[in-house]
């Protein structure tokens, strides 16, 4: 495929027109002639001595990284881009929170106050009564 050019006409019938120029053939005579689209879709064919050529800057030319995919062990024939991609990442460890003392109340058999449970366990006296009435009952 051929570069199209811009050009600009400045004589003739086009005159003041800008035009893609496609092709440029020569008769027998040595005329050079433009096969050249108008702004409207029309072709014509203007001699080449009645254009400007307009010059276009060439695009920068993007420079990308190159950029691999880690490599995961394992099969990825079966996996996603996205999930192979996810793979790879550091996973966030879970903090593990302490467990919430438990309260377990309960009420005293000799007095029918509420105590907790959990926190006379391993102490002096009996489970089934508050803390003051088993220091009561040991005194006895």
């Amino acid at each position: 495929m051929s570069k199209i050019i811009k050009a600009l006409v400045i004589n003739g019938r086009y005159k003041g027109e800008t035009v893609r120029i496609s092709n440029i053939s020569a008769d027998e005579l040595g005329r050079r002639n433009a096969a050249c689209s108008l702004s409207d879709g029309r072709r014509a064919n203007i001699p080449v001595s009645d254009l400007s050529v307009i010059e276009e800057k060439p695009e920068p030319e993007v420079i990308r990284a190159k950029v691999s995919m880690p490599f995961v062990s394992g099969s990825s024939s079966s996996r996603t881009l996205t999930h192979t991609k996810n793979m790879s990442k550091p996973r966030l460890e879970k903090k593990t929170a302490a467990p919430p003392r438990f309260e377990h109340l309960v009420t005293c058999e000799s007095c029918g106050v509420e105590y907790n449970m959990e926190e006379r366990k391993g102490k002096m006296g009996k489970i089934t009564q508050c803390e003051n009435c088993a220091e009561d009952e040991l005194k006895n």
